[in-house]
């Protein structure tokens, strides 16, 4: 990282990054391109804003920002958008994709990487811990010990931007899903639900919400 990206990083996240989403090197404005290939109802556009708007701590539940990246498209996420549980493969069929969690707040991260529609490693950590690492080590693990940074790494790799890449006012599209029956909230929430649940007679908070 050099020292732009430092200087972005330290004013942006004074209170630590905690985003979650999918990077893939599909590059489309349209978000149904994505969304249909996710088995997901398309969302309904609420705005244009500002990338900065789109990786804050503020995203609500059932949002989904759509972001243009150099060489494809970053999606991040609130909290019920299940994305864990997403065929993210099918958005790597003729290239890369993958699912991110980055959470400085709560030191949980995780990330699933595929290409050409195969998963190749699939990690889970919490605290330091794997709690999850399935998969070939990736060429970048070597090298990179941080899990922000890692994760970051390989956005670029997939998108050609990350987080720290991509310029706070860069423009970003706000969407909801608006769920209007049943069967559109089973296919956003029915994971999140289930994960919540048991947590809940565990008595813990759910590893993929940060704060």
């Amino acid at each position: 990282m050099d020292n732009q990206q430092i200087y972005k990083k330290n004013k942006l996240y004074d209170m630590g990054i905690n985003v979650r989403g999918i990077a893939t090197s599909i590059k489309t404005k349209d978000i149904s391109e994505l969304t249909n290939k996710l088995g997901l109802p398309t969302p309904t556009l609420i705005d244009k804003t500002y990338f900065e708007n789109a990786i804050s701590n503020s995203i609500e539940n059932n949002e989904i920002f759509l972001t243009i990246s150099s060489k494809g498209t970053i999606l991040t996420v609130g909290d019920e958008v299940a994305i864990e549980s997403m065929p993210i493969g099918n958005l790597s069929l003729d290239g890369k994709a993958m699912n991110f969690i980055v959470g400085e707040t709560s030191m949980i991260f995780a990330f699933d990487f595929y290409e050409n529609g195969e998963l190749l490693r699939s990690v889970i950590n919490a605290e330091d811990q794997n709690l999850k690492a399935e998969g070939e080590l990736l060429d970048i693990e070597h090298s990179e010990d941080d899990f922000t940074e890692l994760i970051f790494s390989l956005m670029e790799t997939v998108s050609g931007d990350s987080i720290y890449t991509l310029e706070p006012d860069a423009e970003s599209v706000r969407y909801k899903f608006i769920l209007e029956d049943d069967k559109a909230k089973d296919e956003i929430t029915d994971t999140a639900i289930a994960t919540e649940e048991h947590s809940i007679e565990e008595n813990i908070k759910p590893w993929w919400k940060f704060w």
